[in-house]
């Protein structure tokens, strides 16, 4: 096992590397060395920064919002396992996130859709995720899970949003949609608000 420390939290991580949302800890540059532009999951990484490729436009003008440092800062509530390989963050603004996911046929129950127990996953990753971009450090306290329509195997969307942002606590709406927009799950979760990482 490697480690990687590129974006200022540790990733182990085996042969293959372990894609960690829109930015590949393990393997930004095929050639391994740092300085070299390279492209993941949608993003084109260069030495000094990181550039939404896919939804920019040529006039300059973008079509999804996205903060390089909030997406950053984001990324750091995406758990190192395989399942949350393909995750990629569409969305990073103060109090909101998007991302999109491939749910893999491992995380299918018996049914042939993804379990209820990795959509819970999403959901509480978007909530650690959006309430980061407003520099919270936190922990989930409670969470109320509604299971709407099944969710196929496959493209998911993740939206979370905050709605109360206090001293002590948050509360994050988050949401599971299929790539028609459909809702599929939500949930609404309550995060304990812990003193700044050093």
């Amino acid at each position: 096992m490697k480690q990687s420390d590129m974006y200022g939290f540790s990733v182990l991580y085996e042969e293959q590397p372990v894609q960690m949302g829109s930015f590949s800890a393990a393997n930004l540059c095929k050639s391994g060395k740092k300085g070299q532009e390279a492209r993941s999951g949608g993003l084109l990484w260069r030495p000094g920064g990181i550039e939404w490729g896919s939804r920019q436009r040529r006039g300059g003008s973008v079509v999804a919002e996205l903060d390089e440092k909030l997406a950053r800062r984001a990324m750091k509530n995406v758990t190192a396992q395989a399942e949350m390989a393909s995750l990629r963050i569409t969305e990073a603004a103060p109090g909101r996130i998007a991302f999109v996911i491939d749910a893999p046929n491992t995380v299918a129950n018996y049914h042939g859709s993804v379990h209820g127990g990795f959509l819970a996953t999403l959901l509480e990753v978007a909530a650690g995720m959006v309430a980061t971009t407003l520099d919270l450090n936190n922990v989930a306290l409670t969470s109320a899970v509604n299971f709407i329509k099944r969710a196929p195997v496959g493209p998911l969307i993740v939206r979370g949003e905050v709605s109360h942002a206090g001293r002590s606590t948050i509360v994050a709406r988050c949401r599971v949609e299929a790539p028609d927009g459909k809702l599929l799950t939500e949930a609404t979760f309550t995060l304990f608000v812990l003193p700044p990482e050093e």
